[in-house]
Parts: C-alpha cells; structure tokens; sequence
C-alpha cells in the first residue's frame, strides 16, 4: 500500500508543480508590469531574442523555456483545469501526511486519507474561489500558494475541512 500511495505522490506531486508553475505564469502574463517598457539588453541565446521591455517579460520568457522543457503538458491547461489539478495534488500529499502521521490507525476513513484529502480539497477550492480574496488575486486571479495550503489542509485535517463544507452547505439553504 506504501508503494502504491509512494508512486500516486510522486505522479500526483508532477502534476502539482506542472499545474503550479503554470498559474504562476498566468498570474505572471497577467500583471500590469509587463507593459511597462524598459529595454534590457541581454546576450542572445539560440534562436532568442536579445532584448526584452522589461525585466517581467524576460522573467516571463526564460520560465516559460523551463516549463516548456518540465511540463510540456502545462501549457495546453486552462487555469481552472490547473486550479483543480494543484488542489487535488496537494489534498492527496495533506491527506498522505496525515495517514504518516498516525501511523498506528487502522480504520478504513483513516486508510483513505490521501483520497479524502484530495477531493475535498477540490471541494474546498471550488468553494473558496467564490469569495474575493480567500485563493483569488484580483479578478480570477488564483493565487498558487494559497490553493496548495487549502489543499494540504484539507488532505491533513478532512474531518475538519469535511464539517466546514457541511456548514457552508447549511448556511447556503437558508
């Protein structure tokens, strides 16, 4: 069982940094900062460019060399498809985490942590992303960091994070 939870972390944690690394460039594209334009002058690599407006867009260009060379998969995703992609790796490496933690526990909900985990922290996101500020930056704007740590709360605490989606649900009937 190790082995199997071993590999879907190695798998899943791939797919986590692909889906990271690229709503970091999205966010990336997306700031005002690109258009602001001061020249740099750089030494050309193969078939590059040798200048770049402005530092951002240089930082832009040389991660999108290495995301393209990592994740070539990552930028075919939509920013959704990466939200929940990041999610469900980081609830399944919360709920692993915690399935370590406790290692003594031998019920079957504490056998599925990493499951759990995972899909309630795709809950979690698809929930928090309706208030302005909670993993969103500006407009629809995900905030990476702030995904992963729901999610790893939710795969480390899914009795917690499971009664917090129940309440909203209450609060939403009435």
């Amino acid at each position: 069982m190790k082995v199997i939870f071993g590999l879907l972390l190695i798998g899943l944690g791939y797919l986590g940094w692909g889906a990271y690394t690229e709503l970091e460039l999205t966010n990336l594209t997306r700031s005002r900062d690109v258009t602001r334009v001061e020249p740099r002058k750089v030494r050309p690599e193969e078939n590059g460019p040798s200048s770049f407006n402005n530092a951002i867009v240089q930082k832009v260009y040389e991660d999108e060399g290495r995301r393209d060379a990592i994740f070539p998969w990552a930028k075919h995703t939509k920013e959704w498809e990466a939200v929940a992609i990041l999610a469900a790796a980081a609830g399944f490496a919360g709920g692993l985490l915690r399935l370590f933690m406790e290692p003594g526990t031998s019920d079957k909900l504490h056998q599925n942590s990493p499951f759990l985990g995972l899909g309630l922290a795709l809950i979690l996101a698809l929930i928090l992303s309706g208030g302005d500020g909670l993993i969103l930056e500006g407009q629809m704007h995900f905030k990476p960091m702030a995904v992963t740590i729901v999610g790893i709360c939710a795969g480390v605490a899914w009795e917690r994070a499971w009664k917090i989606i129940q309440d909203l649900a209450q609060r939403l009937k009435r």
